[in-house]
């Protein structure tokens, strides 16, 4: 999106440099979550009506349990308000880095997350943690050492924006991004637990909806009011949807940009709770290989050296660090065994799924264990 040029409210082109809209968008896909969860809960109450009007004993009573554990306390509503401010932060934080450094270190470095929800469980929540998960956090801020460093000595080749000739601004970003990002999944977990038990949809969809609530009435007039080189502000919301409107490809963008964030915010929390959260992570440091080999295909192919990212000397190294991330994640999950270390559970026992389907819905819904 940073690499799309538009005309915005002073009739000049300009690339679209928009952290927040980038935010707002996010929280804006993530807001439609709720009428999906919405839909799957209308199905089941629709189902519960057949079984009564069958007179089917069983099927009423399992559906009921179901619809009563569907019941959320307003309590939970509001409390979702927490995640949703740490998770407006983080987002707003990565965009600002991603301005400086390549897609390909950018979602490298979100990695960090791994590590500083490792150290939350460990020094806040108190929870102890094996000595063949400290080797899979070393290995892990290994890779993303090596990535930094990529960022670092690559600069004059990345080709992203203008201002990527400062990287080492955009790393310490995505870190910091990346503390605060683990400190919402620790709140998440809390939430989807015991006690409140909140539905996943119903997280991503209220996290959305606060997230919505509050970039538009404090970030943005914040931004407003700040100095900047956006018509006299830090971001101006209407120059952000002037330069979509005059825009076919930044129309475009916004579009598949919805489409895939609530696809993947979905997918994400099915994925953590019809299996378990090893395979999210897992599947989460998937996502720099085909979001790097995509920016390579469109850098030589498809956009002609328009967009994406070249191929440097210094891009194996950041394989190097791509690949010892994996080799980090492995060890940590418990998937590649080290010598001279105790494991609590085989890692085949850990991938078996831990919730039926109908817990998107209601995760109160007993597990398979």
């Amino acid at each position: 999106m940073y690499g799309v040029d538009s005309v915005g409210l002073d009739g000049e082109v300009k690339k679209f440099e928009k952290p927040i809209f980038q935010t707002w968008l996010m929280f804006l896909a993530m807001a439609f979550a709720l009428p999906i969860h919405w839909a799957c809960n209308y199905h089941l109450v629709r189902k519960q009506w057949q079984c009564n009007k069958h007179g089917n004993v069983p099927c009423i009573t399992m559906l009921s349990t179901k619809t009563d554990r569907y019941r959320i306390s307003r309590e939970t509503y509001f409390l979702l308000a927490l995640p949703a401010a740490f998770d407006l932060t983080a987002t707003f934080v990565a965009n600002l880095g991603l301005l400086y450094i390549t897609v390909s270190v950018f979602q490298l470095m979100k990695c960090t997350v791994i590590v500083f929800v490792a150290l939350l469980k460990v020094f806040v929540l108190k929870e102890s943690l094996h000595g063949y998960k400290w080797v899979g956090i070393g290995l892990n801020m290994l890779a993303i050492v090596m990535v930094g460093a990529t960022s670092l000595a690559d600069a004059d080749n990345q080709s992203n924006n203008s201002t990527s000739q400062h990287p080492g601004v955009g790393t310490l970003m995505i870190i910091m991004s990346g503390a605060i990002r683990a400190i919402q999944y620790v709140i998440e977990e809390r939430l989807m637990g015991e006690g409140h038990r909140a539905p996943p949809l119903v997280v991503v969809g209220m996290e959305g909806v606060w997230g919505l609530i509050l970039t538009s009435c404090i970030v943005y007039p914040v931004a407003y009011a700040i100095p900047g080189s956006d018509k006299g502000s830090s971001e101006r919301f209407d120059d952000a949807c002037v330069m979509v409107l005059n825009s076919r490809l930044a129309q475009t963008v916004v579009i598949v940009n919805e489409v895939v964030t609530l696809a993947f915010n979905i997918c994400t929390v099915s994925v953590t709770y019809l299996l378990s959260s090893i395979w999210r992570a897992i599947l989460d440091n998937f996502r720099p290989v085909a979001v790097w080999g995509f920016d390579l295909l469109l850098f030589y192919i498809l956009s002609q050296g328009q967009f994406g990212e070249r191929w440097t000397n210094w891009s194996w190294l950041e394989l190097a660090g791509m690949l010892t991330l994996f080799v980090g994640t492995a060890v940590y999950n418990g998937t590649l065994r080290l010598h001279g270390f105790v494991y609590s559970k085989s890692a085949i026992e850990e991938l078996i799924p831990i919730n039926q389907p109908d817990a998107l819905i209601s995760p109160t819904i007993p597990s398979q264990e």
